[in-house]
């Protein structure tokens, strides 16, 4: 990354990092990033869609869980050693406030958004038609996860945009795989 572009990065990073929100927002921000948060919420809609849809639920669950994981495993496993860039908390920052623990694994681009993107993009496509509130409802949550992850000085703000754009083309192309598979519009 140029120095130009890496100085409007950390510029940004704290400007997110260093804001001073009430006590009960920042500790929802820093709950809402956690798998206690969102494993809970994910198991109930994936059951709500096996009640719902049967079969074909059951389908659409197997193909979102291949989405995320493929999200996953090319965040972790492929970008981040290739780029291997060190996490903001791993590296001395004049101002940086770390609101959780650092981690060991490296910065770009942040697995959270990538997983939840890729999750968001394919049920957006998927489900856009049929349950609008729930397609904002889910980009809004994944939006607010990968600014968690900069507010609480895990990732720069380069690492969750790169792990969003990734995470939404990989929801995007998983959900044209997955109609092409299934040759059907409806879940």
């Amino acid at each position: 990354m140029s120095a130009f572009l890496s100085d409007i990065d950390q510029a940004i990073f704290y400007q997110i990092n260093g804001l001073q929100l009430w006590a009960w927002l920042e500790s929802v921000l820093i709950y809402w990033r956690t798998k206690t948060t969102w494993m809970p919420l994910y198991l109930l809609v994936m059951l709500w869609i096996l009640i719902r849809y049967k079969w074909r639920g059951l389908w659409f669950i197997i193909a979102l869980g291949l989405t995320v994981g493929l999200a996953d495993q090319l965040s972790a496993h492929f970008f981040k050693p290739l780029i291997h860039r060190a996490r903001p908390c791993q590296v001395p920052l004049a101002s940086l406030i770390q609101r959780v623990s650092c981690g060991a694994g490296m910065s770009f681009p942040s697995s959270h958004a990538t997983d939840h993107f890729a999750l968001a993009g394919f049920v957006f496509n998927r489900l856009k038609p049929h349950y609008r509130w729930i397609t904002l409802l889910i980009l809004v949550w994944a939006a607010i996860v990968a600014f968690a992850q900069v507010f609480v000085g895990v990732h720069y703000p380069s690492d969750v945009l790169f792990g969003a754009l990734l995470g939404w083309t990989i929801g995007y192309v998983m959900y044209e795989i997955y109609l092409r598979l299934l040759n059907q519009r409806a879940i």
